[in-house]
C-alpha cells in the first residue's frame, strides 16, 4: 500500500527559501518512487508471459499496489 502524504499538484510557487528546498526534497523523492513504480510494472509485463516463473519471480508479478491519498485535505492545508 502507497500512502502518498504530500499533495500531487502544488498551485503555488514557493514563497522562502525554506519552502523552495522542501519543494525539492519533495520532487526528488517523488522521481524516485515514480521510477521505481515504473520498473515494478515493467517487470510485472515482462513476468506476466512466465505462468511458471519461480517463487520469487512469481510473488513480484502477482504484485498489487493499493495508493491512497488526501487530495482534498491537502489543499484545504494550503489555503
Amino acid at each position: 500500500m502507497l500512502v502518498r502524504t504530500t499533495p500531487v499538484l502544488r498551485p503555488d510557487a514557493p514563497a522562502n527559501a525554506a519552502a523552495i528546498l522542501e519543494r525539492e526534497e519533495e520532487m526528488t523523492f517523488g522521481a524516485a518512487l515514480r521510477q521505481a513504480l515504473r520498473s515494478l510494472a515493467l517487470a510485472q509485463r515482462v513476468l506476466a508471459g512466465l505462468p511458471e516463473a519461480p517463487r520469487l519471480l512469481a510473488k513480484l508479478r502477482d504484485a498489487r499496489l493499493h495508493a491512497i491519498g488526501a487530495e482534498d485535505e491537502f489543499g484545504g492545508l494550503m489555503t
